[in-house]
């Protein structure tokens, strides 16, 4: 039993696991992907494209080394998606708590732990060192402006 491709929309077709395409294309395709087995994995969390998969969120590569290098990509992408996360967090907690208390252990200590987590993400290669290096250039700046004020 095949897709019926024509059917799928260039709107749905990138949108990976969508409820639009399920309704649009009804509960068949949906229960042909939950039965298959095998070398096929199903990846729900993603919500655009991703190398190897098609449009319902199946892995189609035939090659066992390709299979395992799109699974181990989706979860260093997790990975790295959430170190950036932290990474602006602490960022905008260093700045919101020098903003409310210039100079004091709070606003240091926060400050400490954003450019640790900075330096951290450059050597484990989410972001380029020279990012970094921006970085803390950029938060050091807003931490001295908001300081002289």
């Amino acid at each position: 039993m095949g897709i019926p491709w024509k059917q799928v929309d260039r709107q749905d077709y990138w949108r990976v696991s969508s409820q639009p395409l399920y309704d649009r294309l009804g509960a068949s395709i949906a229960g042909w992907a939950a039965s298959l087995s095998g070398p096929f994995k199903r990846i729900d969390r993603y919500k655009r494209p991703h190398v190897g998969l098609s449009p319902l969120g199946i892995i189609v590569a035939n090659i066992k080394s390709q299979k395992k290098r799109i699974l181990t990509n989706a979860k260093r992408q997790d990975r790295n998606k959430a170190v950036r996360s932290e990474l602006k967090t602490r960022v905008k907690t260093a700045v919101r708590v020098a903003t409310q208390d210039p100079g004091s252990d709070d606003s240091t200590e926060a400050l400490r732990l954003a450019i640790k987590r900075i330096d951290k993400a450059a050597t484990k290669g989410v972001i380029h060192k020279n990012q970094a290096a921006n970085r803390k250039s950029k938060l050091m700046h807003r931490i001295a402006a908001l300081s002289a004020d």
